[in-house]
């Protein structure tokens, strides 16, 4: 029957400081009916596919590089629902569904997953005045859980190609976790709470341009 909002991987929702989620990647291309709100960033770009089957109410999606679609989603009502991968369901959508614009019966498309550039995890690019002097920003985010359970172990790392990153729990010590192994970040979230991650991004004087450098922030959590 597939999953529903907040129960798996989704459970924790990444956000800048006014609660706006943070996208990873960008889509295109859907079905009649169907209008893809957000990507997960595991799924990766590439070429994706979205269907209905059967009587037209039940979703399916299969990500980048996947030979499998996930479980069916039942659609009874307008409103946004959450479609799985079939081999991973760390690669997920979200998606809102119209149910008088959907097709009577079967329906695919292809939808294309492109990595989004200068969002809040990226911030902005440097003026060639600032790449040149060198700069150095921190900011922050949310890592709210908005599941009615505790997560445990929530473990963050970081990834990046071009310049510094680094994550700090208080803004003041800054550490470079570069897998899960580093165990940086906390314990317990409980139901409801949110944690703020500082994030400090280093680019040292004289850096030359990378217009398509990619920053990634990555997380792994268990529920009770």
């Amino acid at each position: 029957m597939g999953a529903v909002l907040g129960s798996h991987d989704d459970a924790l929702l990444v956000t800048d400081t006014s609660d706006v989620e943070l996208n990873s990647l960008r889509a295109t291309g859907t079905i009649p009916g169907v209008k893809v709100l957000w990507v997960s960033g595991r799924n990766g770009p590439g070429r994706a596919f979205l269907r209905t089957t059967g009587d037209g109410r039940w979703l399916e999606y299969r990500a980048p590089g996947s030979q499998t679609f996930g479980g069916r989603v039942r659609i009874e009502d307008d409103g946004v629902y959450l479609a799985e991968d079939g081999e991973d369901r760390t690669k997920y959508i979200r998606a809102e569904v119209l149910v008088d614009y959907l097709a009577n019966g079967r329906a695919a498309a292809e939808v294309i997953l492109r990595d989004e550039y200068g969002n809040h995890m990226g911030q902005d690019d440097l003026t060639a005045a600032e790449a040149a002097a060198g700069k150095q920003t921190i900011w922050q985010v949310r890592l709210h859980n908005v599941t009615g359970v505790e997560l445990r172990q929530l473990f963050l790392w970081i990834s990046v190609s071009k310049g510094l990153l680094e994550l700090s729990k208080n803004g003041a010590v800054f550490f470079m976790p570069s897998s899960e192994a580093a165990k940086f970040g906390w314990q317990r979230v409980a139901a409801g709470a949110y944690r703020l991650l500082y994030i400090r991004r280093t680019i040292s004087a004289g850096t030359s341009s990378a217009a398509a450098a990619l920053a990634q922030l990555h997380a792994a959590f268990t529920t009770i």
